[in-house]
């Protein structure tokens, strides 16, 4: 069996005497969408910057792609292949949407001072970037400022500049956040036809979206792992459906 992509191992933060994360373990294997769920509070945020690296565990592992990573840093560990799309976008609104795709690219590639250089020079770059772009359903919006995107392409851009990075792990940080219901099911859907060709760690509040999507469901709750199952399992766990889900998961 392959090793997974990503392995959590016994990961805790504490801020003065108040446990954060509290023996934190989970996994996610090689083409999964496996969800991270749990109430306001129960630890998601810091077990996020855990895994991205903005936040330093006490103690416990960070094993991505077969690597122990636990001591490198946010940049580092998108250089390893960890792609982070946040709760809100980070675009360059001045930028049409190709120039921002094109200037995740180069990031990735690890040459800084080539952004210097005259974006229609690269080639290559512009080409991965329009690629990115038709996976996410944006090709026609290419030469729009990303400003003048509405929230769910926005969404869908900074989707496609983590696709472009060619990445091992999308970490997708409540992705549907300020989305209204038309625009997050077609995230769901766009999402869903990427299952299989890319892994995700996909941290969410939207209920319809994890089920649609994960193939796995970690529940934290006061910062520790009260389930990993599948929706079916989430749905009938009597303390989920207390702590978290109550009576819509009937």
């Amino acid at each position: 069996m392959a090793e997974p992509i990503l392995a959590l191992d016994g990961l805790v933060k504490s801020y003065g005497a108040l446990p954060v994360t509290d023996h934190v373990s989970l996994t996610v294997e090689a083409g999964e969408i496996h969800a991270l769920i749990g109430p306001n509070g129960a630890g998601k945020s810091t077990l996020v910057g855990e895994i991205a690296g903005t936040i330093a565990p006490d103690r416990g592992r960070v094993i991505f792609a077969g690597r122990d990573v636990t001591r490198l840093d946010a940049a580092a560990r998108a250089r390893a292949g960890l792609a982070r799309v946040f709760q809100t976008a980070h675009v360059v609104p001045g930028f049409t949407a190709l120039d921002n795709v094109q200037l995740a690219a180069i990031a990735k590639d690890g040459s800084p001072f080539r952004f210097f250089r005259p974006a229609t020079s690269e080639a290559k770059t512009r080409t991965r970037a329009r690629e990115a772009l038709d996976r996410v359903g944006l090709a026609d919006r290419a030469n729009i400022g990303a400003g003048a995107l509405s929230h769910g392409e926005k969404r869908a851009l900074e989707l496609a500049m983590g696709l472009v990075q060619e990445p091992k792990l999308l970490l997708l940080d409540e992705p549907m956040a300020g989305t209204g219901r038309e625009e997050t099911d077609r995230l769901t859907e766009l999402l869903a036809s990427l299952s299989g060709s890319v892994p995700m760690l996909l941290v969410e509040h939207d209920m319809a979206t994890v089920f649609r999507l994960a193939s796995r469901i970690t529940v934290l709750i006061a910062g520790t792992v009260a389930i990993t199952g599948s929706a079916e399992e989430i749905r009938a766990d009597e303390t989920v459906r207390r702590a978290y889900l109550g009576e819509s998961a009937a």
